[in-house]
């Protein structure tokens, strides 16, 4: 149970062997350099709450209304880790440049990365079949728009980040988890 990042080929936008499913040996890929499992996980998640909107009609009827698509943020966040601290300089290392932005600016074709974590429980497809309800923890593309840490105003002589942050948005036409 973990957070991974999968880091797809420039040209097609896709992992190793053209799948986005979870692989059958997932030690593979983590050893191949197209996955990555970030260490230490994130502290918390700050996903939105289910998105469906209810309006009540004059005659006092209740319409329930889901959007298609949730382009809303979603982030990872990393609290209290200090600057020296060995795999958090490496965990911030290996995601300060996967912002879409930046992969645009270093020439990369395919701005998105997939994220894949089934920790929380939330970033998630449903299937349903029948009356049987499946939740299934695939890779999903995000575009990564923030990758941030700020400082904890302690003044000590190692600085603290209060608050590392991964910002993204859900561009997977997979994703029905919207409530």
């Amino acid at each position: 149970m973990s957070f991974y990042i999968g880091f797809p080929d420039g040209s097609t936008g896709l992992f190793p062997a053209g799948g986005l499913a979870w692989p059958a040996d997932m030690n593979t890929l983590l050893g191949s350099g197209a996955v990555v499992e970030l260490t230490p996980g994130p502290t918390t998640v700050d996903y939105p709450g289910p998105l469906q909107t209810r309006h009540e009609t004059l005659a006092g009827s209740v319409v329930v209304q889901q959007p298609l698509v949730d382009n809303r943020p979603r982030s990872w966040i990393w609290s209290g880790y200090p600057e020296r601290h060995p795999t958090y300089q490496a965990l911030w290392n290996t995601i300060q440049p996967l912002r879409s932005r930046y992969r645009a600016m270093s020439g990369d074709t395919f701005v998105y990365v997939f994220l894949m974590e089934d920790e929380t429980k939330q970033l998630r497809t449903v299937s349903v079949v029948g009356d049987v309800v499946t939740e299934v923890y695939p890779w999903l593309k995000v575009r990564v728009l923030e990758v941030s840490r700020k400082m904890r105003a302690s003044g000590g002589s190692m600085p603290v980040y209060e608050e590392t942050r991964l910002t993204f948005t859900i561009e997977d036409v997979a994703y029905n988890d919207l409530g």
